[in-house]
């Protein structure tokens, strides 16, 4: 079994982690970390992010399968602050 990057989960529902969860994650980090926490911008994306994962946690959790929504969540969380680090680690010079 082949597992290859399909740029379609980024839009897409489902799967382990939500892609969902992931991108609005990502998301709000990323803007958190870039504009800051008392942004405006901060504020609307992490209330989409809430949302976004609210309702991924319902449709989930009829299913048992809440911990996608988590896991999607946890992933963002990591990928964002990894490129934030990556990309301004040479700006200490």
């Amino acid at each position: 079994m082949e597992h290859r990057w399909d740029p379609k989960r980024l839009i897409g529902s489902g799967g382990m982690p939500s892609s969902n969860s992931t991108t609005v994650t990502v998301l709000a980090v990323a803007v958190g970390l870039h504009d800051g926490l008392g942004c405006s911008s901060f504020a609307t994306a992490l209330i989409l992010a809430i949302i976004v994962m609210y309702d991924a946690t319902g449709v989930r959790l009829q299913e048992g399968r809440q911990a996608e929504v988590i896991a999607g969540g946890l992933l963002g969380m990591m990928t964002s602050t990894i490129i934030y680090v990556i990309s301004h680690s040479g700006n200490n010079a």
